[in-house]
């Protein structure tokens, strides 16, 4: 059963969302799974958010790029300190970026969910006009 939370429109829910939407979707990312209790439960990872250090200006980071996505192999980071860890966008990324803009998915939440800067994700859009 779903659980009501109000939390629908929040830069943290749009993020699990995409999460999730990320692992599920894209090839380069299938093997990167969310865990069962983030996958299936947005108050868990929600606490787990909250009990780790997040806030709005933080991106959510794996701590080793080729693992999944759980309460040990992720942290909240700064966009700076995110930025100086390098990560090259696949191709199914960038039209996964171009399509989440046409959506109205603002650039902050992108830019957090990809792992990237907004300035990335500005040039993609002048790109794709």
């Amino acid at each position: 059963m779903y659980e009501r939370h109000g939390d629908i429109d929040t830069p943290l829910y749009n993020r699990w969302r995409l999460m999730k939407h990320r692992c599920k979707a894209h090839p380069a990312y299938t093997k990167r799974e969310v865990c069962e209790e983030w996958r299936t439960n947005y108050l868990v990872f929600k606490e787990w958010a909250l009990t780790n250090g997040y806030s709005e200006g933080l991106t959510l980071d794996r701590i080793d790029n080729y693992g999944g996505y759980s309460p040990t192999n992720c942290r909240w980071l700064s966009l700076s300190d995110n930025a100086s860890r390098p990560r090259k966008v696949s191709e199914e990324d960038k039209e996964d970026i171009l399509e989440l803009l046409t959506k109205g998915v603002t650039q902050q939440v992108i830019a957090d969910t990809y792992n990237v800067s907004q300035a990335t994700i500005s040039r993609f859009k002048l790109e794709g006009r």
